[in-house]
């Protein structure tokens, strides 16, 4: 106990501020934490979202498919081709769903503003 007696008790000590400004933002996070986000649903689940996992989904499924139908003896060959195969159209799936789900994203903005005005 004789050589912890130079160390300070960390309950009592005052912590310096981070910055000069951590007080505005911390007044800035103050006013916002009672506020609710407008639609938490739509948030989450944007068009590029969902269409980003759909696409991948189902071409990943298709191509763990083809990977198997391959005409390879070996089970070792089987394998690599069903996750070459299942990643490759995956990520391929996954970029045109991204890329479909942004066009229509872009449309139902589009018809939003021409309906506003």
């Amino acid at each position: 106990m004789a050589s912890t007696l130079g160390l300070k008790d960390p309950r009592n000590t005052r912590r310096p501020p981070a910055s000069m400004g951590s007080w505005a933002l911390q007044e800035a996070v103050r006013r916002r934490v009672g506020q609710t986000a407008p639609n938490a649903f739509r948030r989450r689940f944007d068009r590029i979202t969902i269409g980003m996992f759909l696409g991948g989904l189902a071409l990943g499924t298709a191509g763990c498919i083809l990977g198997a139908s391959m005409p390879y003896c070996h089970p070792v060959g089987v394998t690599i081709s069903i996750l070459w195969w299942g990643i490759y159209l995956g990520c391929l799936g996954a970029s045109i769903g991204a890329g479909i789900g942004g066009l229509f994203g872009l449309r139902k903005a589009r018809n939003q503003t021409t309906n506003s005005a």
